[in-house]
């Protein structure tokens, strides 16, 4: 869910100097979460139990809404996009197409990894030298 916020912010925050570092980035959230709406799931790094309310499904689709209308106004000369190449759950060409489509300034590095990232320290390195 990071890279998704990352996007909103992007899209909310009109300074030039910002630069977005979005890792695996989902670009629909309400439809990629619909199976675990109304389910206790549990934190897991404090093991506390938590409901997944239908009503957080809402407000992504008003965050996804905004990123959509929003995001092709910036900029976005600093927008860098870290994919795993074998992402099991999320599926990028939908928010491609859309940066491609309304001519979004973007640099893409994909990695060979799945959804965990596993890898994460050979993108923490990339981002530190930016």
């Amino acid at each position: 869910m990071g890279g998704f916020y990352a996007c909103y912010f992007r899209a909310k925050f009109k300074e030039e100097f910002l630069t977005i570092h979005a890792i695996n980035p989902s670009w629909t959230p309400s439809k990629s979460l619909t199976p675990y709406a109304n389910q206790v799931l549990e934190n897991f790094k404090s093991k506390e139990l938590w409901k997944f309310k239908e009503t957080y499904l809402l407000r992504l689709e008003e965050y996804e809404r905004y990123i959509q209308e929003n995001l092709k106004t910036q900029a976005c000369k600093s927008l860098y996009l870290h994919i795993s190449n074998s992402d099991e759950i999320l599926k990028f060409d939908k928010m491609l197409n859309y940066l491609d489509k309304h001519k979004i300034n973007y640099i893409k590095n994909i990695y060979d990894t799945d959804h965990r990232f596993r890898n994460i320290k050979e993108v923490m390195k990339l981002i530190v030298t930016i």
